[in-house]
């Protein structure tokens, strides 16, 4: 006859782990994480080639001759003796043109203005006169006298005496200007070898 089975015991210790099994397969790829900072700003690239020269611009107008617009005068170089009449102008040879633009040397001994404008007047004579009085020697525009260019002087009889000025005024066209000279007592004077007179004119503007 056989005996009934026992309790059971306890537990044995735990045996050593087994080796480790094969791999699993790959999952799936997870979802694509979000985008990083901008990064700096890379150095400055080499400057690129210099283009074609352009078109060359059209001609700007051609300026005035010499700067000037209008210009001329007229000058004496030959001796002569003028007979003056007291307080009485009278009216200085200028026999020989300059260069000019603008302007017309006529009448004789005279110049006319053909553009208006503001113009510089320069005159220049030397006389010798032949006794000691007072001498006035003047610009004229059409026959009158232009204040500002008027030189009067004490002379002294047989000595050269200058008289010259330059003055800035405003001229119409067909203004005449020419050069005199008066004498507080009259009598002669006398105009030496050489330039004795000269008249100038130019445009300013």
């Amino acid at each position: 006859m056989i005996a009934s089975t026992g309790p059971e015991g306890p537990a044995g210790a735990v045996g050593p782990t087994g080796p480790e099994g094969p791999a699993g397969t790959v999952g799936p790829t997870g979802p694509e994480g979000p985008a990083g900072a901008v990064g700096p700003t890379g150095p400055e690239g080499p400057a690129g080639a210099v283009g074609p020269t352009g078109p060359t611009g059209p001609a700007g107008p051609t300026g005035p001759a010499n700067g000037l617009s209008a210009f001329g005068g007229a000058y004496n170089a030959t001796a002569q003796t003028l007979t003056l009449t007291a307080d009485t102008p009278e009216q200085i040879p200028l026999a020989t043109a300059m260069p000019a633009l603008g302007i017309t040397n006529a009448p004789a001994n005279s110049i006319t203005i053909t553009e208006p404008g503001n113009y510089e007047i320069d005159f220049f004579t030397s006389v010798d006169p032949a006794a000691t009085g007072d001498i006035a020697v003047s610009v004229r525009r059409n026959n009158t006298s232009l204040p500002e260019a008027t030189v009067t002087r004490r002379v002294t009889g047989n000595e050269q005496t200058f008289f010259s000025g330059s003055v800035i005024t405003a001229l119409a066209a067909n203004d005449v200007l020419d050069l005199a000279i008066t004498s507080g007592n009259g009598g002669t004077v006398t105009l030496d070898d050489g330039t004795n007179a000269s008249l100038s004119v130019k445009k300013l503007n």
